[in-house]
């Protein structure tokens, strides 16, 4: 981990156009490339200090290309320039920390407490990168591949010592179906494995459909996807979020493009509303057959796919997967950057879980007491209709069954 610090002598008419600039202008262009803001802070003799984190060099380096890359920055220095001088120094350097704390489990501060966690403390990627030029050397001399690219966390600046990499491998037509069959020869030319998992496999009675590749997991666990595509099928120019590593054929732009900002306007989430009321009042079921593993599982699926559900919409954004086909939740291993600090904390306010039945009741309590407040101010904010007779008929059912009275 690393800290980015930058100190600015502010011009003392300007601190709140500074400020304004900074939160509406530079701040949205920086979290969508992946960067971290730790805190912003104003002295009391017109200093301001910015402090990011970014988990190497590498990763700070491909979120600055990105950011100098992105058209909104251009326009934000044009604004800027609008707005007169707002500061007369500026320093910057990089730190590194020193100390590690025993409580907590923030693993980017130091130890869980319990565990030591040495090996996540000393990951890099320095095996992504390894891997990644590896694949550039084997595809550039390999004459069935036009051309490869990568998409994902390592195309957009996101990509840290806990991610996977996502390889596309585009190869002339003549020779896609040969491939089909043989592509693991290629990716062990790539890399050793200890497991290769190819696409749509989890169930063996299913046609054989959509892309040839798959998972691919090295020794040193090391998370890597495959994707081989023939050339007819591919417009390199149409692909969003993606960092070209080779090109013999000319099918992909000449440069890194940008994945656009999915954030939009807050919406009403019509299906995490709908799930939520479903689950409130069917886990009366699993209570009253004494079934503790189904009902705490339901807290869990309910605070997933439901809860969170809800708080990304407040965000006006549907989903942080990039493929979401097939698949309800609408996050998988990064959440926290995506919701405000105050969404956060509820998430980590609710109940512990155990299985039992007094703990699935707590945690739907607390998923509830949360959930229905929130959703029908957001329903209200946005003119959307919300379902009264539902919503009625489900609080009653779980209150009666359960002899509890919610706190809405």
């Amino acid at each position: 981990m690393i800290y980015r610090i930058r100190r600015y002598v502010a011009v003392p008419g300007q601190l709140r156009a500074f400020h304004d600039f900074f939160n509406e202008c530079l701040l949205p262009i920086q979290v969508r490339h992946g960067a971290r803001l730790v805190g912003r802070w104003q002295t009391d003799d017109h200093e301001v200090i910015a402090i990011w984190d970014y988990d190497d060099m590498g990763a700070y380096e491909r979120v600055a290309a990105a950011v100098r890359a992105d058209p909104d920055s251009a326009a934000a220095q044009r604004h800027r320039r609008a707005l007169g001088p707002l500061f007369t120094e500026r320093h910057e350097t990089f730190a590194r920390s020193t100390h590690h704390t025993n409580g907590g489990c923030n693993v980017t501060d130091g130890s869980s407490g319990r565990y030591p966690l040495a090996g996540v403390r000393q990951a890099t990627t320095e095996p992504h990168e390894a891997f990644i030029a590896k694949a550039r050397k084997v595809l550039a001399g390999d004459d069935r591949v036009l051309a490869a690219y990568l998409v994902g966390g390592f195309a957009v600046g996101m990509g840290d010592a806990f991610s996977d990499v996502d390889l596309h491998i585009v190869v002339a037509d003549d020779a896609a179906d040969a491939l089909a069959e043989v592509w693991p020869d290629l990716v062990h030319e790539i890399a050793p494995t200890v497991w290769i998992q190819p696409f749509g496999s989890l169930n063996p009675n299913a046609p054989r459909r959509g892309p040839v590749g798959g998972l691919c997991i090295t020794p040193d666990w090391l998370h890597f996807d495959i994707v081989v595509r023939a050339a007819g099928t591919v417009d390199g120019h149409a692909i969003e979020g993606m960092v070209p590593l080779l090109d013999k054929a000319g099918l992909l732009p000449s440069s890194p493009t940008l994945r656009p900002d999915r954030r939009g306007e807050p919406f009403y989430p019509e299906a995490a509303v709908s799930m939520f009321l479903y689950m409130l009042g069917n886990v009366v079921a699993a209570i009253g057959r004494g079934e503790p593993i189904p009902a705490s599982n339901g807290v869990i699926m309910t605070r997933d796919v439901a809860l969170v559900g809800l708080l990304l919409a407040e965000q006006g954004i549907a989903s942080t997967r990039e493929n979401t086909v097939g698949n309800p939740f609408p996050f998988t291993k990064r959440l926290r950057r995506y919701l405000t600090d105050e969404q956060n904390a509820i998430l980590q306010s609710l109940p512990p879980l155990s299985p039992s039945i007094e703990s699935a009741i707590d945690g739907f309590v607390a998923l509830a007491e949360i959930f229905l407040p929130r959703a029908k101010q957001l329903a209200k904010a946005t003119g959307t209709r919300w379902p009264e007779d539902y919503e009625r008929a489900t609080v009653s059912h779980f209150e009666r069954s359960v002899g509890v009275r919610l706190a809405l």
